[in-house]
């Protein structure tokens, strides 16, 4: 008896995934090593990271004094989720706010900000749009959070924020130097969570 018990639940592993077409659903129930029969497990950042829905973007720039960086992702309007996270490294006093919903930013001499997808094979790109700039006439919407570090003697680092962004909205992200000569060095991470029937 204890045998069958043991058959009837080890069905499903071995069905799904040896056999299931659909990538969705072999993510779910998981794959089996052909030689072993072992269940495969991956973590959540790989299984994005094979799938080629992780994406990521590196910038490096020198800030003086009351000079800003000002980056906008744009999300857009679908059932798909981004999840977003960030860090920034930099040598002198540093100010970082970031907004969220913030719809009626005027941004001057803004560039586009290419991402790259993690999976050198992938041929996916993202569904966010990014674009950096160094002036603002005007900058409204939610605070999410503000940060001040660095200092003359000290250089600072902010990691860990992860966010998943709302859809059809805009962030955006402001780093204003308080020191001459400020090396900034950043960047983004992030996975795309795609609807069940994408």
């Amino acid at each position: 008896m204890k045998k069958i018990i043991l058959f009837l639940l080890l069905l499903p592993v071995f069905v799904f995934g040896q056999y299931y077409k659909d990538d969705s659903l072999r993510s779910v129930f998981g794959r089996v090593d052909s030689k072993t029969n072992a269940l495969i497990v991956t973590t959540e950042e790989s299984n994005f990271l094979n799938r080629g829905q992780s994406f990521f973007i590196e910038l490096q720039d020198t800030l003086s004094t009351g000079d800003s960086l000002i980056f906008v992702v744009e999300v857009p309007d679908t059932t798909a989720e981004a999840h977003f996270s960030f860090w920034i490294s930099y040598t002198g006093l540093t100010k970082i706010s970031t907004y969220k919903d913030a719809y009626s930013i005027l941004v001057l001499d803004s560039t586009n900000v290419t991402a790259h997808n993690r999976n050198g094979n992938g041929t996916t790109t993202t569904m966010l749009t990014i674009t950096k700039s160094s002036n603002a006439d005007s900058i409204s919407g939610t605070l999410l959070s503000e940060h001040l570090g660095g200092s003359t003697e000290f250089w600072g680092v902010l990691g860990g924020q992860k966010f998943i962004l709302k859809n059809n909205s805009k962030y955006i992200f402001v780093i204003t130097s308080g020191a001459n000569n400020n090396y900034f060095s950043g960047g983004a991470m992030w996975e795309e969570f795609l609807a069940i029937n994408d």
